[in-house]
């Protein structure tokens, strides 16, 4: 008899949680019947091959409540797995109605540094009714552990990344600079991801004033957008390395840009998992990263990149030219990273959440 899981989301916007849900309903075995319920629609959904039950709530709906115990009633799951704030709260104040197993999947410790008092002690309460508490990482589990006295069991099981999503159409290293306008015998040191000020952009940007002195060949190319960019900009041009350092806006396509990169910098002050630094190794890049949280997990010093336990800009700027002087070791850390990054293979990550289905059906 195949095991029920119904998937709980707050919606089907594109991010990394709908990325995850769409990974683990289309490879699950067959042993295994799904469906997915997103709380409130969206403009532009992220499609999948099934069914999905669209619950037509505003975003703070109470309503919301009573659709999504009907649609509990209706379709009798065997198990709940929930994505995302609202689709824990929700379907964790109705357990006692449900009586089913809910799996609670927590992606990351931002919702969870909250300082009112109030709301961490009502996650805490809700937190208890959960059967297991799935984390991304070592970092998030200790953190949930250490903060959340006594509350549900919690499993490790790191994000998966979508290898072929990745690696089809990967440009060579010249190809990526022609597109990014980047001249071929510049060393570049890379960033990409999201411009917040917990992302240490402004670390690399710092990092370049010191290489300043070393080698004109240095340029930091910078892919992403987000809050801190025109502080960013300013930085740089505070710092004279306005033309050392390259804003090249968003791309959709990693593949396309990445492979310019001679070495990446991941300089993050906080990081619950790391995903941009697998990405990146899966890209043959070699990685420098901070070791918050998360990351420390991932890029293990002189084997699978450098790890820096500082947010020195001098470091990252030596770090670099470590990298720069060596390329033997660019090559070795390149190969290591590769092979380490196979870890996080979306069949790895389903059949890992399979194994805990099994465990709960059995005690169910």
């Amino acid at each position: 008899m195949k095991i029920k899981v119904l998937h709980i989301i707050d919606h089907l916007g594109y991010g990394g949680a709908q990325r995850s849900v769409k990974e683990i309903v289309e490879n699950i075995s067959d042993g295994y019947e799904t469906a997915v319920c997103a709380l409130r629609s969206v403009e532009k959904p992220l499609s999948m091959n099934i069914d999905v039950h669209t619950l037509q709530g505003s975003k703070f709906s109470i309503m919301t409540l009573f659709r999504v115990l009907k649609l509990c009633r209706r379709i009798q799951p065997d198990i709940i797995h929930t994505h995302l704030s609202k689709s824990h709260i929700f379907s964790l104040l109705l357990k006692n109605h449900i009586t089913k197993p809910v799996v609670m999947h927590l992606r990351g410790t931002a919702k969870l540094r909250t300082e009112n008092f109030a709301l961490r002690r009502f996650f805490l309460y809700l937190s208890k009714r959960a059967d297991i508490i799935v984390a991304n990482s070592h970092y998030t589990a200790a953190y949930l552990i250490n903060t959340y006295k006594n509350m549900a069991s919690v499993r490790v099981i790191y994000n998966a990344i979508d290898f072929d999503a990745i690696e089809k159409g990967t440009l060579s290293r010249a190809s990526a600079r022609v597109k990014l306008g980047i001249k071929k015998e510049a060393f570049i040191v890379g960033y990409i991801g999201r411009l917040h000020k917990i992302k240490g952009v402004d670390i690399l940007i710092e990092a370049m004033a010191y290489l300043g002195n070393h080698d004109s060949q240095f340029i930091a190319c910078i892919v992403g957008c987000g809050p801190e960019r025109d502080n960013l900009k300013r930085l740089a041009e505070s710092l004279c390395v306005k033309d050392k350092v390259f804003f090249a806006g968003h791309y959709d396509k990693i593949n396309q840009v990445v492979p310019a990169f001679d070495v990446a910098v991941v300089p993050s002050r906080q990081e619950s998992f790391g995903r941009v630094a697998i990405e990146l190794m899966r890209l043959k890049v070699p990685v420098i990263a901070s070791d918050a949280g998360g990351l420390k997990e991932i890029v293990e010093n002189e084997i699978t990149g450098l790890s820096l336990n500082t947010k020195n800009a001098n470091a990252y700027a030596l770090a670099i030219l470590k990298l720069y002087n060596d390329p033997d070791l660019r090559k070795r850390l390149t190969a290591n990273a590769y092979r380490f990054s196979s870890s996080f293979s979306i069949d790895k990550h389903v059949r890992q959440l399979e194994r805990l289905y099994r465990d709960l059906a059995r005690k169910a």
